[in-house]
């Protein structure tokens, strides 16, 4: 695997990391608070508390995916291996990139609301205890999901382009 593909891997990856990791702030903080639904639901208070909350989790989710996306990758992608193993790596690396984005946007986003007082209700130890742990459940589909779409796209850019396809 040449520097290229090495890009063009990492690249998608950190995409798809940083999208998984700002679902909370980008889905569910502020359409769920302006169409009452979802966990945007039980926030009060002005809209500017909410798009903190949500801007806050946005940024942290996907900075946080990016960045160990990039880092995993630039430590484990390897010539040494078969298409098969690269697909497996970066099954692994997308699985825990995309689950600590997603915890990291979800804690971030309750923290920032719980600061700013948009969420009201929840004690402090809920925050800091029930919220990772909830965000850790949570995390499973959508980690999965993204790793599965991320092997399927490595397994199948690798073999057209090792083909001469590509």
């Amino acid at each position: 695997m040449n520097d290229k593909k090495r890009r063009i891997i990492r690249n998608a990856g950190m995409v798809l990391a940083a999208f998984a990791g700002s679902i909370f702030g980008l889905i569910l903080t502020i359409p769920g608070y302006l169409l009452d639904w979802g966990p945007g639901s039980g926030m009060e208070g002005p809209l500017w508390k909410v798009m903190i909350t949500g801007i806050a989790s946005f940024a942290a989710g996907a900075c946080a995916g990016a960045f160990l996306f990039r880092l995993l990758a630039g430590k484990l992608l390897s010539d040494l291996f078969s298409v098969l193993v690269n697909a497996f790596l970066s099954l692994a690396m997308m699985i825990a990139s995309s689950t600590a984005a997603f915890i990291t946007g979800w804690v971030v986003a309750y923290l920032t609301g719980k600061i700013t007082g948009a969420i009201s209700g929840l004690e402090w130890k809920a925050v800091l205890f029930y919220v990772p742990l909830m965000s850790c459940i949570y995390s499973l589909p959508v980690s999965l999901v993204s790793g599965v779409l991320f092997f399927v796209f490595v397994y199948i850019y690798l073999r057209k382009s090792n083909s001469g396809v590509l």
